[in-house]
Formats: structure tokens, C-alpha cells, sequence
């Protein structure tokens, strides 16, 4: 007995070493980053936010200030708050340095404190300082409530239920929720709009596909803690309607916005919409297994690369503009593209040159956009990393510090393979077992061929897609 189990041992492990060979290649880069710099930014980074743009006595964190850290601007934008919780989570996670979990909480914290409306329910777009809603003196901007705010801040207070297991939360995350689905859900068209006043009435009939993105994928990770079918029915119809309506088959990106009568009004290529398609699709995919958003989110990605790539400087262009490129780089909007396909590699739905360009566009944050003088990255740059803006805002040093996160010491595609491994046991163990099955004298033809079929559409699916 003892031969044939090692000669199915044998058939068995060859066919692992086979499907492993073809998966592997997905989680393999040529290209390598510096660590030591990474770690160095990402502390130079955070002292920079610290010093400069963390309101100590208030809490929270101002949106902006000058090149030299000076005349900061102290309006409180709750979706700042919110990616810089998510962020300084993500830092503590990976570090286990407690600072970054104060800072994370006391983003939270104002957020919750502060910019939540407890009369009409949803968060406001800014404040002042001290949280304040009444003393911000620009027209409509304290009290309207962006449709992306909402989701942005259900991202942040997913991530803190997660780590915290607060049911306290719960309930705000549901209330947000149901104030996008109340207020700011076009029913007719299936879709957000951009945003509403305070008590959500006058929704601003436009739609912007970067906010629904971002709703999409705040949306199925409320799904994924509450498991409420009607959170993937509002996907299901939004997602749909990009499809259908924002979406250029031709060049292969979505449009920026639209009206209310499914007409396309902004039709620019946004890096930013792109990275943002590319989160929520990938995120859908995972949930659904759709193949459809799977083929979307492969030709986004080429299509990224093909348009918006700098070959001469590495990096991404910010957007291209009636078929012109603007030769702008924007450090967040890099930032969040390294974080799209860091998502699509950890999900394993990407291939081995979207990595190269990863660690090239990570290169070029950390060695052309840092500044060396008085620390921190500026609004806007141009393609070969000259500053074109003074100021530096909050966001871009956040964004830059979310993205570093994820690459540690134990390396950005070490985590892949051990995800994988049980997997290609799997598949291995199929076909292992479809190849001795096949030579059943008791299948015919047809049903040879269809157990090869449908084998391979799920290798198409779960390996290929790689």
C-alpha cells in the first residue's frame, strides 16, 4: 500500500507546486523600497501633524498651515478627523506605539464630540476650533453635510468598533447611515447626491462618482458588522448606475460627475475617482465574487497606467483634462493610489507589474515630494517634485502616513502568501482529485468536459485573477 500513497502524494504535491508557481507570481515585485526610510517618515511624518496641526487642547486636527509649520488654519473638517483616525489606528496596529493610538482616538473622540448633528442626525462638514458650528464664518460650508463625509465617517467608526468591540458605536454608525438613505438617496435614479443642508433638505442634485465609490465601500463594511441585506441593495443600484452612466467604455475610466438626468457633466480621468472605483470594486468583488466587477477593476488599472503613469518621473498625474494631461501631483491623491493597489494586492486581484508601480510611486513620495527643510509634503506638485503650493495640508500628510502603514519591516507582500497558502491547497486538492477522476470509466465525454469547465472558470476566478 505504501507506494500508491506516496505516488498520490507525489501526483498531489506536484499539482501544489504547479498552482503555487502560476500564484506566486502575483505576489512577487522586483522593485524594492527602502524600510529604514519608510519608518523614518513615517515618524518625521507624524511629529510634523504633532507639532504643527494637532490642536492639543481642543483635540482633533486643524485642516492646514504654512511650509514652515506656522499660521495654521483651525477649521476642523470631520472627514480629516475621520481618515486620521483611520490612519493612527493603522499605525498602532502595525507599530504598537501608544501615541498613535491617542492620536487616533482623539480624532474620534472630537469627531463623535463635536461635528455629529443630534438634532438632525449626520455629521457636519466643518467647525471651528473649539467645535463650534455657529462660529464659522463661510457661508454654507459649516452646516451643509457631504454625502463622502457620511461615509468616511462610518469608515472610521468601523474601524474603532473593530478594534474596541464598542457597542456604543453601533448605533451612530446606524444613524448615519440612515440619514444617507434618508436624505441624501435619489430613489428616481438610484444614486447619492453630492449634499444636503443641515436638516436635508435642498440635496444638491449632482452626482460625483468619487463620493458614491467611497459610500459604496463604507456601505459594505457597515454590511459586514451588521449584516443587513439592504446595505448591497444600496450598493447593488448605485454601483449599477456608474456602470451605466459614468462609466467611458472606450478609454476605460470613470467620469467625475453627472446630473440628475443620468447625463455626464465632468468627464476629466481623476486619478482620484479611479483609486476610489478601484477601492470599492475590489471590496465588492470579495463580497459578491462577481466577475463583472473583477474585469472593471483590471481595466481601470490598465487603463491608470496607460494614461496617468509619469515613465520620465515616476509617479501619477492627478488627472487628465479634455485629453490633456494636467501635469500636477497632489501627495494624498499619490497616496491613495498606493493604497488602492496595495488593497487589490492583498486581496490578490492584481498582477506583478501594478507592484512595481506601487514601490516606484512609493519611492517618489518618500525621496521627491518629502520636504527635507522644514518637514511634511505640500499641497501640490510639479511632475518632477517642485512645489508648487506653500501651504501644507492636513489630508496629504494623513493620506501619506495611511499608505507608509502598510509597508513594515516584515515587508508588503509577506502577508500575501500566508493568506494563500490554504488556498492553493485547495485548489490543489481538486485538481488532483478531477484529474483521477477523469479516468472514471463511468463518466462519459460531456461530463469530462464539464467538470474541466467549470474547473477552470473557478481558476480563472480565484488563481488567474492574480
Amino acid at each position: 500500500m505504501y507506494p500508491k500513497y506516496f505516488k498520490s502524494f507525489l501526483s498531489f504535491f506536484i499539482c501544489f507546486l504547479l498552482i503555487s508557481s502560476i500564484h506566486v507570481k502575483g505576489v512577487t515585485s522586483n522593485l524594492e523600497y527602502d524600510n529604514f526610510l519608510v519608518n523614518q517618515r513615517i515618524q518625521d511624518g507624524s511629529k510634523f501633524i504633532m507639532n504643527n496641526l494637532y490642536d492639543g487642547k481642543d483635540g482633533g486636527f486643524y485642516i492646514s498651515c504654512e511650509s514652515d509649520g506656522n499660521n495654521p488654519i483651525t477649521l476642523k473638517y470631520s472627514s480629516f478627523q475621520a481618515f486620521s483616525a483611520l490612519a493612527f489606528y493603522n499605525l498602532y496596529l502595525n507599530l504598537h506605539d501608544q501615541l498613535y493610538w491617542n492620536l487616533a482616538e482623539s480624532a474620534i473622540d472630537f469627531l463623535i464630540g463635536n461635528l455629529w448633528d443630534t438634532s438632525y442626525l449626520g455629521f457636519y462638514h466643518c467647525s471651528d476650533r473649539s467645535g463650534n458650528i455657529s462660529n464659522v464664518e463661510s457661508g454654507k460650508l459649516p452646516t451643509i453635510k457631504d454625502s463622502a463625509y457620511q461615509s468616511w465617517a462610518i469608515l472610521a467608526l468601523v474601524k474603532s468598533y473593530e478594534l474596541k468591540n464598542n457597542k456604543e458605536i453601533l448605533p451612530l454608525i446606524n444613524q448615519t447611515l440612515t440619514f444617507l438613505f434618508q436624505k441624501l438617496w435619489d430613489e428616481n435614479n438610484s444614486i447619492f447626491y453630492k449634499w444636503t443642508e443641515r436638516d436635508g433638505s435642498n440635496p444638491l442634485k449632482i452626482v460625483l462618482s468619487y463620493y458614491n465609490f467611497w459610500i459604496i465601500t463604507a456601505l459594505i463594511k457597515a454590511y459586514r458588522i451588521f449584516y443587513n441585506s439592504q446595505y448591497m441593495e444600496y450598493v447593488n443600484k448605485t454601483v449599477n448606475y456608474l456602470y451605466a452612466n459614468l462609466w467611458n467604455s472606450t478609454s476605460q475610466y470613470f467620469y467625475y460627475s453627472g446630473d440628475s438626468y443620468r447625463t455626464p457633466i465632468d468627464k476629466s480621468n481623476y486619478l482620484i475617482v479611479q483609486s476610489a472605483a478601484l477601492i470599492a470594486l475590489n471590496e465588492l468583488y470579495l463580497e459578491t465574487r462577481n466577475i463583472t466587477h473583477y474585469l472593471f477593476i483590471q481595466n481601470i488599472t490598465k487603463s491608470i497606467i496607460d494614461n496617468l503613469w509619469d515613465s520620465r518621473n515616476n509617479g501619477f498625474f492627478d488627472l487628465i483634462f479634455q485629453n490633456t494631461t494636467q501635469f500636477s501631483k497632489n501627495p494624498s491623491i499619490q497616496a491613495a493610489a498606493i493604497y488602492a493597489y496595495i488593497n487589490l494586492n492583498l486581496s490578490n486581484t492584481t498582477q506583478i507589474s501594478y507592484q512595481n508601480y506601487t514601490i516606484a510611486t512609493l519611492n517618489f513620495i518618500l525621496k521627491s515630494l518629502w520636504d527635507s527643510v522644514s518637514s511634511g509634503y505640500f499641497y501640490e506638485y510639479l511632475p518632477n517634485g517642485t512645489s508648487m503650493s506653500s501651504e501644507k495640508w492636513l489630508i496629504d500628510q494623513i493620506w501619506v502616513l495611511y499608505a507608509l502603514s502598510f509597508f513594515d519591516s516584515d515587508g508588503l507582500f509577506s502577508f500575501n502568501l500566508l493568506i494563500i497558502i490554504p488556498e492553493l491547497c485547495i485548489f490543489a486538492l481538486l485538481f488532483f482529485l478531477i484529474c483521477r477522476n477523469l479516468k472514471m470509466k463511468s463518466l462519459n465525454g460531456n461530463q469530462k468536459t464539464f467538470i474541466l469547465q467549470y474547473f477552470g472558470k473557478m481558476v480563472y476566478i480565484e488563481i488567474f485573477s492574480y
